[in-house]
């Protein structure tokens, strides 16, 4: 029998074997420091302990998971680890720098204001490498079953050249600010509007400079701005450095729960208000 350090099914090809650590995002995409993560259960814990999020890393019975050299998952076998961070890394690496370029531009994220929209020229770049990198940081973020079930995007990251023209995804970005760094699989998010609600499927990768979010069978309103990117996997090859430009809406990280991105006023806000309900219900 054969022992396996990491067992379990490769989250894209889906064979059994020795799991990788995969980057999510990639190490040389500034992902290569100390850090602390928590668990969603972990957070509950908290939940009803008056405090906020970006405080819970200091509370001691939260238990926190420390990872030496960057955010990451064993999710890969080699094979597909090193397919596609050597197909793709260094396309989605260069967008990576010149997000942070523009920032520094700009005089850093204290002059980037939650709501507005960026103008973003990327220069030199492969978009669909970029688009590529993005898809399979969601199949890390998901179970093996996402790669079972979406068997169009497993083609889309297993095939370098293939593109993707597809009605059934939409593919957001952002510029992101905030405190949290959010990893969301598949979940069904409720969306409410004056005159109906929608249930929205989404996975969600928050992090900094840029944020995604994808939406299966995407609805006809769209989120984060409509900043819907997807139409970069059907326009280029795989070979095709160009110059593009795009507007990114700037969005804020700051609790746990999957696009939800309120500033930190509009957090206090929020538990403000909840509380004097709280009150005026007593008798």
């Amino acid at each position: 029998m054969q022992d396996f350090k990491k067992p379990g099914n490769c989250h894209i090809c889906g064979v059994y074997g020795s799991l990788t650590y995969e980057h999510v995002p990639p190490e040389k995409a500034f992902n290569n420091r100390k850090v602390f993560t928590i668990a969603g259960s972990e957070l509950l814990k908290v939940i009803g302990l008056d405090q906020f999020p970006w405080d819970v890393v200091k509370n001691r019975s939260v238990k926190k998971i420390q990872k030496q050299n960057g955010i990451g998952f064993y999710t890969l076998c080699g094979k597909c680890n090193n397919n596609t961070g050597g197909w793709y890394g260094g396309g989605f690496v260069d967008f990576i720098e010149q997000g942070y370029l523009h920032i520094n531009e700009r005089g850093g994220y204290s002059k980037i204001v939650n709501g507005t929209t960026e103008t973003i020229q990327f220069t030199n770049v492969y978009p669909l490498q970029f688009i590529k990198e993005i898809i399979t940081m969601f199949f890390s973020v998901n179970s093996p079953q996402f790669s079972a079930t979406h068997t169009d995007l497993k083609k889309f990251v297993l095939d370098k050249e293939s593109k993707l023209n597809s009605t059934k995804y939409a593919l957001y970005i952002a510029l992101m600010k905030g405190t949290i760094v959010r990893y969301v699989g598949t979940a069904g998010i409720l969306h409410v509007k004056p005159q109906s609600s929608i249930i929205r499927i989404v996975s969600e990768i928050s992090t900094s400079p840029f944020g995604f979010v994808l939406e299966i069978d995407p609805k006809p309103d769209k989120i984060l701005g409509g900043s819907n990117i997807i139409g970069l996997a059907k326009d280029y090859g795989y070979n095709d450095k160009t110059d593009i430009h795009l507007k990114i809406p700037v969005l804020e990280s700051n609790t746990e729960y999957p696009l939800d991105y309120r500033t930190r006023q509009e957090v206090f806000l929020t538990y403000i208000q909840n509380k004097f309900a709280e009150i005026q219900k007593k008798p």
